[in-house]
């Protein structure tokens, strides 16, 4: 529960979201240097501020406060472009807001603060990728188009791949010509996997994606995992060859990828190996049961939930009381470790209520 805004909160109670709501664990905060920012955790209703110095941005809604009742009516929030022949009469609906009563932000959606200069947003936990540029996707092939290809990167609109934007096996980048446009179903046809980046956003939310580097491009035999993109840590890479022979792709839209390290395992047999097709099962699995659990995903985590899981049957890793085992075990290890680096002369978090702990194990709720 969130403390009143005259006091101070002295310590939260971190619970691992997912695993076992009987399963607490109590930290004093303020040794570990954490600092709390208030009510940055919020659900549908709670009210975000009165202030009439913010703009209600997604995930917020107005809400008109009669006098002298409590109960509150609800209206949806204005967009902030509004057409020029409008103007007045919004004026006028501001005016006539004001002579009822006050009015306040309140949250749409369950979700995290967000505030921009003046633009209050509520950012949900779950939703569509929204995409940034500079982002790895991992991507569908949907429709080869003219000098273009249609991909699904789990955003609300498909994705474009143009063909200008793509580098060629065994080519540098060049002009491409009617020929090149001619074989674009030789590079990616349909129902090929890809990975990307995010090269731009459009207006509408669409994004434009290129595949100019070596590391991106086709992707070859192997698995798709399709997990919520809130879990995604953000780094440095997110192109991880596991010691174990797998080659894993976190995409930041919720679209992950494991299959054989090229060297092992050549992607352009028919087939791979029983054993590496064996490994890529359980690397899949383990990324699927830390998903399951609501543990973040990135390099660590799944290399220790494979660690792990390494003595069980593959097959066994499908069972809920195993998963749960599994990504409970990962969850104290990825704990124990942040809570060492936090001790004096560790450094601290550093981090805010609702944040990662360092990208760890779980999320701090209040």
């Amino acid at each position: 529960q969130s403390a009143p805004d005259d006091e101070e909160v002295d310590s939260l109670s971190i619970r691992l979201v997912g695993l076992n709501e009987n399963y607490p664990v109590r930290l004093n905060w303020n040794d570990l240097g954490v600092q709390f920012s208030k009510q940055s955790i919020v659900v549908p209703g709670d009210r975000l501020t009165r202030s009439r110095e913010f703009i209600p941005g997604h995930g917020t809604l107005r809400r008109t406060v009669e006098a002298g009742s409590g109960n509150a009516s609800f209206a949806a929030g204005r967009r902030q472009k509004q057409n020029d022949d409008n103007a007045e009469d919004n004026d006028e609906d501001d005016e006539d807001e004001d002579e009822e009563g006050a009015w306040e932000l309140a949250a749409s959606v369950a979700g995290r603060q967000h505030v921009v200069n003046k633009l209050l947003c509520v950012l949900p936990g779950r939703s569509r990728y929204a995409g940034e540029i500079g982002d790895v996707v991992v991507g569908r092939v949907q429709e080869v188009a003219s000098r273009r290809w249609r991909i699904d990167a789990n955003a609300r609109l498909q994705a474009t791949l143009h063909l200008s934007g793509v580098l060629l096996p065994g080519e540098d980048l060049r002009r491409k010509s009617e020929e090149d446009e001619r074989a674009m179903r030789a590079v990616l046809a349909e129902g090929d996997l890809v990975s990307a980046e995010v090269q731009s956003v459009q207006a509408d939310g669409s994004l434009v994606l290129h595949t100019r580097n070596a590391r991106y491009g086709r992707l070859g035999q192997g698995t798709l995992v399709r997990v919520p993109p809130a879990l995604i840590k953000r780094s440095k890479t997110h192109f991880h060859s596991l010691p174990c022979g797998v080659t894993l792709v976190l995409g930041m839209n919720g679209y992950s990828w494991c299959g054989p390290t090229p060297g092992q395992s050549d992607v352009r047999e028919p087939l791979a190996s029983p054993a590496d097709r064996s490994e890529v099962a359980r690397v899949r699995a383990c990324v699927r049961l830390l998903a399951v659990n609501h543990v973040p995903l990135y390099d660590t985590s799944v290399m220790q939930a494979y660690e792990v899981a390494r003595e069980s049957p593959v097959a066994l890793l499908s069972r809920p009381d195993e998963q749960l085992r599994v990504a409970r075990l990962v969850a104290e290890q990825l704990l124990t470790a942040e809570v060492g680096e936090a001790q004096p002369g560790g450094g601290g978090f550093g981090l805010h209520s609702g944040d990662l702990i360092s990208g760890g194990a779980l999320s701090a709720v209040h």
